[in-house]
């Protein structure tokens, strides 16, 4: 992320986002980590290890077609 974050295209993209945009820009992905870390336990413990990995798996795989075809912020967040 730091590294697209000195790419011009990036920058105008993004609308040349100011710190606090770029800080969440970096953090929403441990944000999403923290809010399924409670449920984590129990939904592995009802329907297995293994199954409860796949699932991990298949939710982290399938949205990455939809996130690489994003160009800018107004696809992913509203402006605040």
């Amino acid at each position: 992320m730091n590294g697209l974050q000195s790419l011009p295209q990036w920058q105008n993209d993004f609308h040349y986002p100011g710190s606090a945009m770029l800080g969440l820009l970096n953090a929403i992905q441990n944000i999403g980590l923290l809010v399924g870390l409670p449920f984590a336990p129990y939904i592995s413990d009802g329907i297995g290890r293994r199954t409860a990995v796949l699932v991990g798996a298949a939710i982290m795989v399938c949205p990455h077609p939809i996130t690489s075809s994003l160009t800018n912020r107004s696809m992913t967040i509203h402006e605040f």
